[in-house]
């Protein structure tokens, strides 16, 4: 019983000290933070990436750049599917069909980034 109560009382210890070097925050935008103030840091954020970047001027050269990007997408998605022999074991098969859909999946980004410089 009373071996109990001591694994009780070390577990409630563990929990509280647990609990104590986490920092658990049950507000949804931080200490501190308001959703006026994260939709101005965001702002503020957007206006800095937009002068750095300067859509207006290179967006013909982010469009070549995504389009070079496309085309060496493409062209390891045949090279990985040329580099698969079912005579290897299963396991780099595998592997090398989860690194073609990770390149399947760069390429639908790449066309979602595309559509996003057109608007610029």
């Amino acid at each position: 019983m009373y071996a109990w109560i001591a694994l009780a009382v070390f577990v409630l210890v563990c929990v509280l000290y647990a609990r104590s070097r986490v920092n658990i925050s049950v507000e949804p935008f931080g200490p501190g933070d308001s959703p006026k103030d994260v939709n101005d840091k965001l702002e503020a954020r957007v206006s800095e990436l937009k002068d750095t970047l300067n859509m207006a001027t290179y967006s013909s050269t982010y469009s070549d750049q995504l389009i070079i990007y496309d085309d060496w997408v493409g062209l390891n998605m045949i090279d990985v599917l040329n580099s698969i022999k079912m005579a290897q074991p299963l396991d780099k098969v595998i592997d090398r069909v989860r690194v073609f859909n990770d390149l399947c999946e760069f390429k639908r980004n790449l066309n979602l980034a595309m559509t996003f410089v057109d608007k610029a």
